[in-house]
């Protein structure tokens, strides 16, 4: 039974015998709840104070989570490890454990590796080989397979080539002794594969990100001394928007909480937006340690009111493990209008048209699931010009290259310079830079700026602050 909880409270000694799963929804206070709850642990728990050595961990998805929930923990530094799962893979698995690592590499895949320079992740956000010159590698492969062939691959495409981690987690999760593998790219050589996956791993030294998943599991699961040090150094672990987390990512976590160490997992299934990178909602409601899991639901929502927490409550109906209450309090009279009731309005007809056109009429906001269905309803416009901004923003769902393509396509149009220059102008306002101001006049009318006096400055702003406030009304 789902045990319903405030952000507010703290697990006692006896629930953290068990893992522990939260139901969080949007704005009820999940990294509230971890810091508080972390910080009890720190102060009482004996497995923190009597220990030089043991930490607890917490694992969130993004860089600037981690920075968050390290902000909110100030003080309490020397007790914590915070991390995303593949920061946490690399310095406490992949680097410790090189030799592992390289033996691996030769078991599963029949690459041998010499003992160098650590071998680590990617820098991030710069692509796997970046700054090393194609044909070095094209001359590592030749060299390797004993032939003098001519390449044409890109670095973007040989960096596709990798451990094919969705393969390797079927077969575990389907009980198969699947033989690991590499991926395979479109129109890459099979023969190619092994020799560059070899020059990248001794001579690059550097491994994907589903790579660092697939061996940090795979010395933990390889290695009992690294499973027994990750237990003792960390007897608790937090993961933070667990619903992101995908099949790889869950396998480690169980591995590792299978014995001593307990695990508190925070997520919601209806936020999960990496299904493209394999995570899967299903890991997260079906999670279970040796059926060791309590299960809590943090139901209140304190960053919304009353009217838009029942709005979601409507939206998200499927999810049985949440049902959202607002403790956010109406502050004075003007936010009282948010207590009107939420009209559904339901297909195109005319009259759900006039009512949305009444609704603009009335100083109101529409949002729209795209750019091309706002623009049904910006009003006062020609036809044409109505077209030519549905053209340009339907390249949004492209790439950035097609928008500028249309942008230069209808350069000479006068309604896209107006356009343009509404939105230079603003910024430059927005900015007080009467200089980004001035640059963008000089676009379009014959100005110099050596002319300019003090009294055209002040004339230039009021004009704009009249402009302004009329599009306000």
């Amino acid at each position: 039974m789902v045990k319903s909880i405030t952000s507010g409270y703290i697990l006692t000694k006896n629930e953290l015998l068990n893992h522990i799963k939260i139901y969080a929804g949007p704005g009820a206070g999940k990294t509230h709840f971890i810091v508080e709850n972390i910080k009890n642990i720190i102060s009482t728990n004996k497995l923190i104070t009597n220990s030089e050595n043991r930490k607890i961990l917490c694992i969130t998805y993004t860089n600037k989570a981690v920075d968050e929930i390290a902000n909110r923990l100030q003080g309490f530094n020397e007790y914590i490890e915070i991390n995303t799962i593949h920061g946490f893979i690399i310095e406490n698995i992949i680097k410790p454990f090189q030799t592992d690592l390289i033996n691996i590499m030769k078991n599963d895949f029949n690459i041998k590796v010499c003992n160098g320079s650590t071998i680590s992740s990617q820098v991030e956000g710069l692509s796997l080989l970046h700054g090393i010159d194609k044909e070095t590698i094209y001359k590592y492969i030749n060299i390797e397979k004993n032939t003098s062939d001519s390449y044409s691959y890109s670095k973007m495409k040989m960096s596709e080539v990798q451990v094919d981690v969705d393969k390797f987690i079927n077969g575990i999760r389907l009980n198969k002794d699947l033989k690991s593998s590499l991926t395979n790219p479109k129109n890459f050589s099979v023969e190619d594969i092994v020799p560059l996956k070899k020059y990248i791993w001794s001579e690059v030294r550097k491994l994907t990100h589903d790579e660092i998943l697939y061996f940090g599991y795979r010395i933990i699961q390889t290695n009992p001394i690294a499973l027994y040090t990750l237990r003792v150094k960390f007897p608790f672990i937090f993961v933070d928007e667990f619903q992101d987390t995908n099949p790889i990512q869950t396998e480690i976590i169980k591995l590792i909480g299978s014995k001593s160490t307990k695990i508190i997992i925070v997520g919601d299934v209806a936020q999960s937006i990496y299904s493209f990178q394999g995570a899967k909602v299903s890991d997260f409601l079906e999670f279970n340690i040796n059926n060791e899991v309590e299960e809590y639901s943090i139901d209140s929502n304190r960053r919304s009111t009353e009217n838009i927490v029942n709005f979601c409550n409507f939206i998200r109906c499927s999810d049985k493990n949440i049902f959202q209450s607002s403790i956010r309090k109406y502050k004075d009279d003007k936010t009282i209008i948010e207590k009107i009731s939420i009209k559904f309005l339901l297909g195109r007809s005319d009259e759900v048209k006039r009512t949305l056109y009444s609704i603009l009429n009335d100083n109101g906001v529409i949002l729209a699931r795209s750019w091309v269905d706002a623009f049904k309803f910006i009003q006062n416009i020609e036809e044409n010009q109505s077209v030519i901004l549905k053209k340009i923003y339907n390249s949004y769902y492209n790439t950035p290259i097609m928008i500028r393509d249309e942008i230069i396509k209808h350069n000479n149009v006068m309604w896209v310079k107006a356009f343009k220059i509404i939105f230079n102008l603003w910024e430059g306002y927005n900015n007080k830079s009467f200089g980004d101001i001035i640059l963008t006049l000089q676009k379009y009318f014959q100005i110099s700026p050596s002319k300019i006096e003090i009294n055209h400055i002040y004339s230039i702003y009021e004009f704009f602050k009249r402009i302004i406030y009329r599009c306000k009304l």
